[in-house]
């Protein structure tokens, strides 16, 4: 008897409520065939769920049965996807389907697409309250089955609204002029694309806007938005009329929109002034007596902003006597001074500016 490769005996199920446990899954699953395995992603050190599962069947038969019948459930509040477990999916192979009817189901908007080829996810995107985005994604399990999806498909009439299908591009392969992109938070879940877009469209033509999420390692979501204008000035506009705002119980934070090895370089850059700034203003005098106290040192350095006293041991292990403790204090520069010289550097740039 020719025994079935692992592969097409697997689902993979996503978009999982983050409380959903393997044995929520199995009473599920089970409905359709024997289940041998399942396994919920979670972080190796918070151990929170990752909303991804791995559920292994028996036979072909009870993995293709609950794929279809899994795919676009609503499981414990949410939507879920479920879709072919396979390593070598083709990048090429993913179309991205805009203008979907809100009303439209993963079985109506694959069934719309299954002539096309072998599809192995269907998905349609929904915010936190189960509100469709209108827009999903379809992966085929070969390119050339994209390729007509998007030839054919675009267009095509779905519950009344024409489709537009385009090959899915990756966020870090995206070639758009990153001063007409705007990168923008501060608003929280109950945010919808339709406000979004309401709030910037006075500003000119928006070519794209969506809202995204980043989930936190302590499961809470950090949301914010991308919106994409027909030109820099449009874009320039939006970002200094909001940028700052108070709306709704939120202050807008508005920036141009940079891919992230950019956005490291300049906050590596910014990171190197601060270190630079903070040693010009910055001195450190040793040997001051014991018994001084920090209102004494403003008699001799009046113009000091602030000044601050530390004291440590050199050793935990070993009872020193307490003239070896040392004490510091930050002043207007960074250098390593005895209190005596600073004192004669400061009387004499005194003197220098009289």
């Amino acid at each position: 008897m020719q025994q079935c490769p692992s592969s097409e005996l697997e689902i993979v199920v996503s978009d999982l409520d983050p409380t959903v446990t393997e044995s929520d899954l199995y009473k599920q699953a089970s409905q359709y065939g024997q289940v041998s395995h399942i396994r919920v992603l979670r972080h190796a050190g918070t151990k929170l769920s990752r909303e991804v599962a791995f559920i292994k069947f028996l036979d072909a038969a009870s993995a293709i049965l609950a794929r279809n019948e899994m795919n676009g459930l609503l499981f414990k509040g949410k939507v879920i996807r479920a879709m072919r477990f396979d390593k070598e999916r083709d990048p090429e192979a993913n179309i991205f389907v805009k203008n979907i009817n809100e009303n439209v189901t993963y079985k109506e908007l694959e069934n719309h697409f299954k002539d096309y080829g072998g599809i192995l996810s269907c998905k349609i995107s929904y915010d936190e309250n189960g509100i469709s985005k209108k827009f999903g994604f379809i992966q085929y399990d070969e390119r050339e089955a994209a390729e007509a999806a998007i030839a054919y498909g675009n267009g095509s009439l779905l519950r009344g609204s024409e489709l537009e299908v385009s090959k899915y591009i990756p966020a870090s392969s995206r070639i758009i002029s990153e001063d007409e992109v705007l990168y923008v938070r501060g608003f929280g879940a109950d945010m919808t694309t339709e406000q979004l877009h309401a709030i910037f469209s006075p500003f000119g033509i928006i070519t794209h806007h969506e809202i995204l999420f980043k989930k936190q390692e302590d499961g809470t979501k950090r949301y914010f938005g991308i919106v994409c204008f027909a030109n820099q000035e449009d874009a320039s506009n939006a970002m200094q009329a909001l940028n700052g705002k108070s709306d709704n119980g939120f202050i807008w934070y508005i920036a141009v929109h940079m891919n992230k090895k950019k956005r490291l370089a300049l906050l590596r850059q910014e990171n190197e002034q601060k270190k630079e700034d903070w040693k010009q203003r910055n001195i450190y005098i040793r040997g001051l007596p014991l018994d001084i106290a920090e209102e004494e040192l403003r008699k001799f350095f009046p113009r000091i902003r602030r000044n601050r006293i530390y004291k440590h041991s050199k050793s935990w292990k070993t009872k020193l006597p307490k003239q070896w403790n040392n004490q510091r204090i930050h002043c207007k520069r960074r250098r390593l001074y005895s209190f005596r010289q600073t004192w004669e550097r400061y009387k004499s740039c005194s003197r220098d500016e009289e």
